[in-house]
């Protein structure tokens, strides 16, 4: 009996990827690899879009400090410049 404790119980489970729906038996430690490999996704995605907001705010700051004869701080300008 002990064995069977140690051996991961199969479930059904539906899988939704770019190559679309699929439903296949997977065990708990297949379940757990594809919801960790789908958080990094999720966070990675996060963090892309958080990062472009910031661009894009810091671009309209210097766009607006630009228009008002206002000094740039040297991260505007920068993000101006490309650099």
């Amino acid at each position: 009996m002990a064995e069977q404790e140690n051996q991961p119980i199969e479930y059904n489970t539906t899988l939704v990827s770019a190559e679309g729906v699929e439903t296949r038996e997977m065990t708990t430690t297949e379940i757990q690899d594809h919801k960790d490999i789908s958080k990094v996704i999720t966070d990675e995605k996060t963090a892309q879009a958080t990062a472009q907001t910031q661009k894009d705010n810091l671009k309209a700051s210097a766009k607006t400090k630009l228009m008002n004869g206002e000094a740039l701080t040297e991260e505007e300008a920068n993000e101006m410049l490309g650099i």
